[in-house]
């Protein structure tokens, strides 16, 4: 199974590219269940409206937080925030900060529908903590490139391929990474990439960011996704393109990608 050996680096194109589990690397933010519990969370959520737009979001009173993960929303690599956390006044006030300085900018989605959403990653411009639909990745060497890196791995197809083989499939079409799998499911390892590499992956990052990406049900036939896959290789990893765009393909016949529920 390509998905195997490409986690254990033994699959002979891409026997270059480092690969690692995330924990190997990286912590994770907060169970959602530690932030907003009525029982045991610190603080209070409160979702915002459609009409209220991020900029004016991030103003009001509270620390900014991603919670939902919708099609119709986080179409590309760019997320802002959706909520704003209210600190309990129940609660203690150094808990509540130490629970905040797990905050990241990276950003994975705990449970994936293949067919409507399109990013299993995103990254914000500041950090905040991800609940419920999304797991806040913090690099312990925060160098700079690394999540951008991290994040494009994560949305291509060797990313998606490692998840759906490492995740939970509760049933057809669907990727579950809750905490306790996000530790060790493989992705690239960034902590082993040069400088050169990862000022390429900021660059390729920042190049994409905003632009719209189609379900993972597209994976062969959108041009963004496209171009991720075939940059990642051949700016960031140095290998030829032709490798992931054959396995795209391949993964593109599967129906776990076409499944809705």
């Amino acid at each position: 199974m390509i998905a195997k050996r490409v986690a254990q680096g033994k699959h002979g194109p891409l026997a270059s590219v480092p690969i690692a589990e995330l924990g190997a690397f990286a912590d994770l933010g907060p169970y959602h269940m530690q932030v907003k519990n009525p029982t045991y969370g610190l603080f209070t959520v409160r979702e915002r409206p459609q009409a209220v737009a991020p900029a004016e979001w991030e103003l009001r009173a509270g620390v900014p937080a991603l919670w939902h993960h919708k099609a119709v929303r986080n179409t590309c690599l760019a997320a802002s925030a959706d909520a704003l956390l209210e600190r309990r006044a129940d609660r203690s006030r150094s808990d509540q900060d130490r629970m905040l300085a797990k905050s990241g900018r990276l950003h994975l989605a705990a449970d994936l529908g293949m067919a409507p959403q399109r990013v299993a990653a995103v990254v914000t411009d500041d950090p905040m903590l991800g609940i419920s639909s999304w797991i806040s990745v913090i690099a312990r060497d925060p160098q700079f490139g690394k999540i951008e890196a991290l994040c494009l791995w994560l949305n291509s197809t060797f990313g998606l391929l490692l998840r759906i083989m490492h995740g939970n499939r509760p049933y057809l079409g669907r990727s579950r990474v809750p905490h306790e799998l996000a530790r060790t499911m493989p992705v690239l390892d960034v902590d082993r990439l040069s400088d050169d590499q990862l000022i390429a992956a900021a660059t390729v990052y920042a190049d994409l960011r905003h632009l719209e990406l189609q379900g993972f049900s597209a994976l062969a036939e959108d041009p963004v996704r496209l171009e991720l896959n075939e940059r990642l290789c051949r700016e960031v990893l140095g290998i030829d393109p032709e490798i992931v765009a054959e396995t795209t393909r391949k993964l593109a016949l599967e129906p776990t990608l076409h499944a809705r529920h």
